[in-house]
């Protein structure tokens, strides 16, 4: 085990996808959403879960940190990533991600003016998904913008849209995070500090590339499991 090194025209603009209009409701899941839990990625059943691409974005420059959130962004990206090549290499249209539940990446859609009426810049990532969300609800659809956020929240419904917590809308059931809480002692603590790496216990419920927090007491180590 090894501790981890690891211009928008100020018109509106509605270019989402040109999919055929779908009853399901619009999911437009945002990256705080993602980052405090990766498994809501799939956490909603007869749904259309729509990621705008600013939210791909703000994984990648997320995916280095040596925390939670980076666990959490790497392994949206993986399933991206896998979903992707299932679908033949493009998530610009619908994918089945089981539950009667479809993903798609919607890189197109703004709906500017409405953002911009209300004082906010397109120049933030928030008010840019804001802004999509704005432009899919534009054409009928039953849109709802989930985020952890409570500020992105009270925007999106500023400009009408129906907004919740994630926790609202999803199913509730036991995830696996990417990492685990592990019992330790001060001693393997301090080894893997000045060492670099420790044994893990054999019961340790960690795979292979999963984050392990050592604790002991007040004591408390981020480490990564090599195998």
């Amino acid at each position: 085990v090894g501790i981890d090194d690891i211009s928008v025209d100020c018109h509106t603009v509605v270019g989402v996808s040109d999919e055929k209009q779908d009853l399901k409701k619009q999911i437009v899941l945002d990256t705080s959403t993602l980052l405090s839990d990766p498994d809501s990625l799939t956490g909603f059943p007869d749904c259309d879960i729509v990621l705008p691409l600013t939210v791909i974005e703000e994984l990648d420059s997320a995916k280095s940190r040596v925390d939670a959130q980076g666990a959490a962004a790497r392994k949206v990206i993986r399933y991206l990533e896998k979903s992707r090549l299932e679908a033949g290499g493009d998530l610009q249209k619908k994918v089945n991600i089981g539950k009667n539940s479809t993903l798609r990446i919607e890189i197109n859609g703004y709906k500017s003016q409405s953002v911009l009426s209300m004082g906010l810049s397109l120049e933030r990532n928030d008010n840019r998904i804001i802004a999509t969300a704005l432009a899919i609800a534009s054409l009928g659809q039953d849109v709802c913008l989930v985020s952890v956020d409570v500020n992105m929240r009270v925007k999106a419904a500023a400009l009408g849209l129906t907004a919740s917590d994630w926790q609202t809308l999803a199913i509730t059931s036991p995830r696996v995070h990417g990492w685990h809480s592990v019992q330790s002692t001060q001693n393997i603590i301090d080894t893997l500090y000045s060492q670099g790496r420790v044994g893990l216990p054999q019961d340790c419920p960690a795979s292979i590339n999963e984050f392990v927090v050592l604790q002991a007491g007040s004591s408390s180590a981020l480490c990564v499991h090599k195998g």
